[in-house]
């Protein structure tokens, strides 16, 4: 029987994939990232949704400061 799929071929498939992307690549997307759950949360009329919002953000601000390669 075959299997469908390898034993942690997706995790090292997501590694390989990531190997490829470059400092400028990351930092971009987590500023996308955090402008996005900025303007969620401006628009947005809901307190408890406000607090997630900046929650995601000060965790994506984090981030930024990790991604090192």
């Amino acid at each position: 029987m075959e299997q469908p799929v390898l034993p942690n071929f997706p995790e090292a498939e997501a590694r390989a994939r990531e190997k490829g992307l470059d400092n400028t690549c990351c930092q971009m997307h987590l500023a996308r990232q955090f402008v996005k759950y900025g303007k969620w949360a401006k628009f947005s009329k809901d307190p408890e949704f406000k607090k997630r919002c900046e929650k995601w953000q000060m965790m994506v601000a984090g981030m930024m400061g990790r991604v090192s390669r």
